[in-house]
């Protein structure tokens, strides 16, 4: 099959695909968690096929302005988040999957993001535009899917997003960019102009009537409407921005993104959150938010990101597909003069995700030894009444041994992530105060 008969059929059965979700009752079992108060966000961790569903299911069609999507590259490779683990005397560096780009062939890797790109266009506004983030190994597919999608008139820029990080290349130019496809609902699209520096020659002053001049470090230069060849950074190893996501992009390059192409009322969204960089930007410049990842990596480092921003969220979490298999826990839940209190005495990851971290065990003992706490990344205090609200969060490296169990509520559940990923929960309340607990591995 050559390539031309490939599209074909990818559009085809993409086609037949999508039909047959929307004829569909949509079943999503994921209980949502609330954090704040007023609806700013709603955030998905599970199949993106399935947030974008619920979404359509629940009224949302034609009401996004704006979808950015940095989606797997097709690049055969598993990537990982780093981290150093450190207690009073020792460190141990370990890494946990955050996705795997591995695809059996190309049809259907394709045919994955052919069918989220026609859904995608059901949910933009008529004002909306799309930017899918790809770079040379398949951008030139995706303008031919795109161009049926949306239309071949739809397709406003290819912008070039330009970089110097990376290896050198041998026997071929180095590659140092990135390609993002801009496509539009319609000709009513959002579309703020940036401005950016256009130096002159030589650096001095051209004096023109009528045209104004600006002088900085470098020399003098106007202001221009934006081109699309983008030279910003990527996320240095020593950046303040980093979150230990291999696959992590700037937030310049989306704060970019999200000023020109949506207003304050919009509402923003991005299907393969990753580290939660569009979120971010999302929620600082005052927009509403609606973003999904499938891997447990990604909430963990989501919520982090967004501890002092993500005030009045709706949280949709399908737990039940993670692969990660939790470790051993040891606690008791007991009651003192100030109420009920939850205290965490050691977690050990479990033996299969210990050795995916290639975690050497006498390292691990010297640290357990004096960190009983050091492989937990997350925890949340959920309490359970109509809803489930989250109450409190807690991140490494500040988990605490003891936590106090607010009263008003039918359940209290916390919630721990480990940092493979790994989830698991107590409940509290009933017949389980005043008692040791274990989980076992």
């Amino acid at each position: 099959m050559n390539k031309f008969e490939l599209l074909d059929k990818t559009i085809k059965d993409s086609e037949k695909e999508v039909d047959q979700l929307l004829k569909c009752k949509t079943f999503f079992e994921a209980e949502s968690l609330v954090k704040g108060d007023g609806l700013r966000s709603i955030l998905y961790f599970c199949d993106n096929i399935k947030a974008m569903l619920q979404l359509l299911d629940s009224g949302m069609e034609g009401k996004i302005d704006l979808v950015y999507i940095d989606p797997p590259f097709n690049t055969r490779s598993s990537y990982n988040k780093k981290l150093r683990l450190k207690s009073r005397s020792h460190s141990l560096d370990i890494s946990s999957e955050t996705y795997n780009d591995n695809w059996k062939n190309l049809g259907e890797y394709l045919q994955m993001m052919t069918i989220r790109l026609m859904l995608i266009h059901r949910l933009l506004s008529e004002k909306g535009t799309l930017y899918l983030h790809v770079d040379y190994r398949t951008a030139h597919y995706f303008r031919l899917i795109l161009d049926h999608i949306f239309g071949e008139y739809r397709f406003l820029n290819e912008v070039i997003w330009a970089y110097k990080s990376g290896g050198t290349g041998r026997r071929s130019f180095s590659r140092k960019h990135d390609n993002i496809l801009v496509y539009t609902k319609t000709d009513k699209y959002i579309f703020n102009p940036q401005k950016e520096k256009s130096y002159n020659r030589g650096f001095a002053p051209y004096r023109f009537k009528n045209v104004e001049e600006f002088k900085d470090e470098i020399g003098w230069h106007t202001l221009v409407n934006l081109r699309d060849v983008w030279n910003i950074d990527m996320v240095g190893r020593t950046s303040s921005e980093r979150a230990g996501y291999e696959t992590q992009k700037p937030l310049a390059l989306l704060r970019r993104i999200i000023q020109t192409s949506s207003n304050e009322d919009s509402i923003v969204a991005d299907f393969f959150l990753g580290s939660g960089t569009t979120a971010k930007a999302a929620m600082e410049s005052g927009r509403k938010f609606i973003g999904s990842d499938s891997s447990t990596i990604s909430y963990v480092t989501v919520s982090k990101r967004l501890k002092d921003d993500n005030l009045g969220s709706r949280i949709f979490a399908d737990f039940n597909q993670i692969t990660a298999t939790p470790g051993k826990l040891t606690y008791r839940i007991l009651k003192n003069g100030e109420g009920i209190v939850l205290y965490l005495q050691e977690y050990i990851p479990s033996r299969d995700e210990l050795d995916s971290g290639k975690v050497d065990p006498e390292k691990l003992s010297s640290l357990v030894e004096e960190s009983p706490l050091i492989f937990i990344d997350y925890i949340a205090v959920i309490g359970v009444n109509s809803e489930r609200m989250i109450l409190s969060e807690y991140f490494m490296p500040d988990i605490p041994q003891q936590i106090m169990i607010p009263d008003g509520y039918k359940k209290v559940i916390v919630q721990l992530v480990d940092v493979f990923g790994a989830v698991q929960e107590i409940a509290i309340g009933g017949d389980n105060i005043e008692q040791d607990g274990r989980t076992e591995a």
